[in-house]
């Protein structure tokens, strides 16, 4: 139940990724997300400091300052977000090469790429807010949370 744990820390969290199956689902009850083009990510943010985690823990929050910025803009001292990092083409679809240019990118070039072909981070769900565990929650609950808390925002 949320709260009643030591919130977890995105080191201690693994990431839910896309698996293959032989048949297409069709229970109308179940979600799912839509496959995109680019890193997974697990987001944490502790007060001012925000760590963007691929999935080997690397993190590249210095390579993606804005996506760091609007995180750290959110309305909560410390969360957890389960997403994608990606950098859109003209027609809003991400595009993989500019990605991995980006996440190699160090110095002026950073800020230039920043300029050139902003990234976003599409959060598909809400883990830790605050000082709650939300993991225990049903994923419906744990997506609405996630939408109040994403709310006007325009990098997440």
């Amino acid at each position: 139940m949320a709260g009643q744990n030591r919130p977890p820390r995105a080191s201690e969290v693994s990431l839910q990724l896309c698996e293959a199956k032989d048949t297409a689902f069709s229970d109308p009850a179940w979600l799912w997300e839509l496959k995109l083009d680019g890193f997974r990510v697990l987001v944490e943010k502790v007060d001012d400091r925000v760590e963007l985690l691929l999935r080997k823990g690397r993190d590249v929050a210095t390579q993606f300052p804005e996506i760091a910025a609007a995180v750290r803009a959110l309305p909560a001292e410390a969360l957890i977000l389960d997403g994608e990092l990606v950098i859109p083409d003209a027609q809003g679809r991400p595009e993989f090469s500019e990605l991995g240019k980006r996440a190699q990118a160090q110095g002026s070039a950073i800020a230039r790429l920043m300029r050139e072909r902003p990234a976003a981070f599409f959060a598909f769900d809400l883990l830790r807010l605050e000082g709650d565990d939300l993991r225990a929650l049903p994923l419906r609950e744990r997506k609405r949370r996630l939408a109040a808390l994403l709310a006007g925002g325009e990098r997440v």
